[in-house]
This record gives structure tokens, C-alpha cells and sequence, in this order.
């Protein structure tokens, strides 16, 4: 069975989200807290010259802590056009800027009228990577690893991006592979399908807590060269070609959790908001999926 994503936000107010972090005192950098409506966070960095610990939806009104190597302003705040917004306010002076290491996760609140959800809310879900990552990036990204990108020692960041975007493609499939001796459905979203288990608690049923992003300096066992395998040559690659195209680019990899646990969950006014707090990482249109009736 396959089912479309019902959710949209209509407004920026309609996904709020806000960092939980936390930054040591000291004296070489300066703490400001970030509030933006409906801007990009690498845009807005590369404006003013701050440090941040995670990509924020544009599409969103989001709070998060950014650094400066100098005291830029008490704060500020600017109206960039009728529809986007930033304020910035000191906090504090810290030791060492702003970066994803100190990120501990993002409390998240976010509108649901009319948004069909289960009557017994999942708290545990699959962490696949949302479209956030994987729109207009995977075809892209697959077709620069078909050209080997010869002569680069280095991705620049955009490449590294959508590079990563595939690879991100690949650990989603890789999973589904893996859950699909569970019976369940798919949720389309843009394009993209996501293999939703009916019942989520099978997921504790997995032997694997984390599994491997594909890079050079990641060793695989033979489960998961077994899982890759597969999805790879659906691809069109084999597991030996796309490690050492990831080799000759510097892509290290990494390693992921394949499930994580929505905390703090509660409706609010009347059903139509609902409040949870995700580790850092995860993404909350992913739970929002995993919470759409079917």
C-alpha cells in the first residue's frame, strides 16, 4: 500500500523549532541567539559571518544559537522582505564557537489541524532522511559519483552536499531493505517513498542499533555489505566502484542511528499543535510521517 504525506505548513508559524544546546562560558567567542522567519541558515551565515551548530528549515520560524568571533551587536532586528525576518540577541561569551558537536537536539512545535494522525501516537521511528536532504539532490548527486569527478582532491561544499545526499539516499534504502520482512506501507512525499511499519515496535526486534553511512574510512560486515550490495545494484554501482569513488573524494562516512525516540510528545489547544523534543539529526517531518493514519 502506498499513501501521499498530508502534512504542509501553510505559514512559517506552522513549524517552530527551537535548539536545546549547550556552550561552555569563556572569552574567545560571542553567543547570540538566532530567531528567523522564512530564511536560510547558510545564507544568512554567509551574510553576517556567524557559526551554527544545524541547518534550519527556511520554511519555518526557527530559534537557534549562532557565534560570532567579534561582538556584533547587542542585538538587531532586520526585515529582509514582507515575508522574512531575523532577530539576533546577545547571550554570552563562550569558549569555543557555536558548532554541531554542542547540539543536543530541537524541541519542535507544530500545527496539525486537520492532519490525519493514529489514535495511539508512535514514539519510536524509523530515522530515515527526509526530503529536506533528498530533493533535487539524489539524482544529482548520483550522476556526479557515475563521473568519478576526476581531478578533484575536494569536494567544495555544495558537491560534499549533494554527494552526501546520495549516500544519504543509499542508508534510507539500505534500511528499507532491512524492515521489509515487517509488514507495512509506504508514505510518498514528493517523489521520495518511505517503508512506514505498521507496528513500529518491531524495530527493537533489529539487531542493528546503528548502521553505516557509505565512506572510505566505514568497514562494512557481511550483513550490511550483503544489504548494500543489493541496493546498489539497483543503482547501478557495485560495492567495491562506489568505495573507491568515495575514497578518491575524501568521503569518510559515518554512522547512523537506524531508530530514535520522540520525547516529551503533547497535543496541544484542542489537538490542533503537537510538542515532542528529537536528538539532534533526526527530523521531524519524518515522525510527522510515521504519525499519519492510514
Amino acid at each position: 500500500m502506498k499513501v501521499k504525506f498530508f502534512w504542509k505548513a501553510k505559514k512559517c508559524e506552522d513549524f517552530v523549532v527551537k535548539e536545546v544546546a549547550s556552550y561552555p562560558n569563556g572569552e574567545n567567542h560571542f553567543l547570540y541567539l538566532l530567531v528567523k522567519r522564512n530564511l536560510n541558515t547558510k545564507e544568512l551565515s554567509k551574510k553576517l559571518g556567524f557559526s551554527y551548530a544545524g541547518l534550519k528549515d527556511k520554511f519555518s520560524l526557527s530559534f537557534q544559537y549562532v557565534s560570532f568571533e567579534y561582538f556584533f551587536k547587542e542585538s538587531e532586528l532586520v526585515k529582509v522582505s514582507k515575508s522574512s525576518w531575523y532577530y539576533l540577541k546577545f547571550i554570552k561569551t563562550i569558549k569555543n564557537k557555536v558548532r554541531p558537536g554542542f547540539l543536543q537536539g530541537n524541541k519542535f512545535l507544530i500545527n496539525i489541524k486537520n492532519f490525519p494522525i493514529k489514535s495511539k501516537i508512535p514514539q519510536v521511528f524509523i530515522n530515515y532522511f527526509d526530503i529536506q536532504r533528498l530533493s533535487k539532490n539524489v539524482n544529482r548527486g548520483k550522476n556526479l559519483l557515475k563521473k568519478g569527478l576526476k581531478g578533484y582532491k575536494r569536494l567544495n561544499w555544495l558537491k560534499s552536499f549533494i554527494v552526501n545526499a546520495y549516500i544519504s539516499y543509499l542508508w534510507n534504502k539500505a534500511i528499507e531493505e532491512i524492515l521489509k520482512i515487517f509488514d507495512g506501507y509506504y508514505i510518498e512525499d514528493k517523489g521520495y517513498e518511505f517503508f512506514i511499519l505498521k507496528n513500529e515496535k518491531n524495530l527493537f526486534n533489529i539487531e542493528k542499533m546503528y548502521f553505516p553511512l557509505l565512506g572510505y574510512k566505514v568497514k562494512l560486515d557481511a550483513f550490511e555489505k550483503e544489504i548494500y550490495k543489493k541496493v546498489l545494484k539497483r543503482e547501478g554501482f557495485s560495492l567495491e566502484e562506489i568505495f573507491e569513488k568515495l575514497e578518491n573524494l575524501k568521503v569518510k562516512g559515518d554512522y547512523r542511528k537506524v531508530y530514535v525516540q520522540a520525547k516529551d510528545i503533547k497535543l496541544l489547544a484542542n489537538k490542533t499543535f503537537i510538542k515532542f523534543f528529537l536528538e539532534k539529526g533526526a527530523y521531524a517531518t519524518m515522525f510527522l510521517k510515521h504519525l499519519q493514519a492510514v
